[in-house]
């Protein structure tokens, strides 16, 4: 959990996503962990990342959701399952997340580049930076297992990625009301609709 040194999740409310291939008993020690981390007044969700969308979690419930910290980092947060994260983030929300990337583009490859991943958070409605993402230190025995796992061949580079990133500090999609300029009362306004046909 050193990737979480830095960061105040006491008291929060944190959704925990696991994938299929992971070990329940990491999950499990890991939820242990975390519920130190966030306290008394904080709770943890565990939740399957291919589920997500059916579980039915009210939107802006969460203040971080955590993903694809599990050993081996084979999920891709593709544009099917982003909006669903995003939408269950708190505005401000922190989403931490890891991944295997490529930097490359590799036709029919299983994951995707470091700069796809980085511009599709943002598309998705994420605040993100270059400075927000970092390289995993990763075995090279649990790097061959994810090149096995991914058929990704010796030649090509491949790493983990980990993002730290926010959900926008308003809800996406929210409308506001916009101060009025004209201090006209409504006997003084006059419309007129013109209908060309």
């Amino acid at each position: 959990m050193s990737f979480l040194r830095n960061i105040n999740l006491n008291g929060k409310h944190v959704a925990l996503l696991w994938h299929s291939g992971v070990s329940p008993d990491d999950v499990r020690r890991f939820v242990e962990e975390l519920q130190t981390v966030v306290g008394a007044e904080g709770s943890v969700a565990v939740e399957n990342v291919e589920r997500l969308k059916a579980s039915n979690h009210p939107a802006s419930h969460f203040d971080a959701v955590i993903s694809g910290i599990f050993a081996p980092q084979i999920f891709v947060h593709d544009d099917s399952i982003l909006p669903e994260i995003i939408r269950i983030l708190k505005p401000n929300g922190l989403f931490l997340f890891q991944e295997a990337v490529l930097p490359l583009n590799t036709p029919d490859a299983a994951i995707k580049t470091e700069s796809w991943l980085k511009s599709h958070v943002k598309i998705n409605g994420f605040v993100a930076s270059d400075g927000d993402f970092t390289d995993v230190d990763v075995t090279p025995e649990a790097l061959l297992q994810l090149r096995m796992l991914l058929q990704i061949p010796e030649h090509l580079p491949l790493k983990v990625c980990q993002g730290s990133i926010r959900k926008p500090s308003y809800e996406i999609g929210s409308s506001s009301l916009l101060r009025k300029l004209n201090t006209a009362t409504p006997g003084n306004c006059n419309l007129v609709l013109t209908i060309k046909r």
